[in-house]
């Protein structure tokens, strides 16, 4: 939900328990490349964000386990909406 005055955001959430990944743009989901419990690294492709006719790779920021995918393949979604959620890794592990 968006509040009055308050943009959507549009780069990842990040805390110390969990980063969730945002859709940067409005678009389609055309494919996904993890799954739950995958490990990822700061670069990996975690789906495919078609808009404008231009294939998107949306990237995790930083290491961790996928715990949550929020989207399916050929979804809508719009701007700031959350696709995927990391459990970042603790460091040394």
């Amino acid at each position: 939900m968006q509040m009055a005055g308050f943009p959507i955001p549009k780069v990842p959430i990040i805390t110390s328990h969990q980063i969730i990944v945002i859709a940067p743009i409005t678009g389609v989901i055309m494919e996904i490349k993890k799954k739950v419990g995958n490990r990822v690294k700061a670069g990996d492709t975690l789906l495919i964000l078609e808009a404008m006719k231009m294939e998107n790779e949306i990237v995790t920021p930083g290491s961790g386990v996928v715990e949550e995918i929020r989207v399916k393949k050929d979804q809508k979604v719009k701007t700031g909406a959350h696709l995927v959620v990391i459990t970042p890794l603790k460091v040394g592990k």
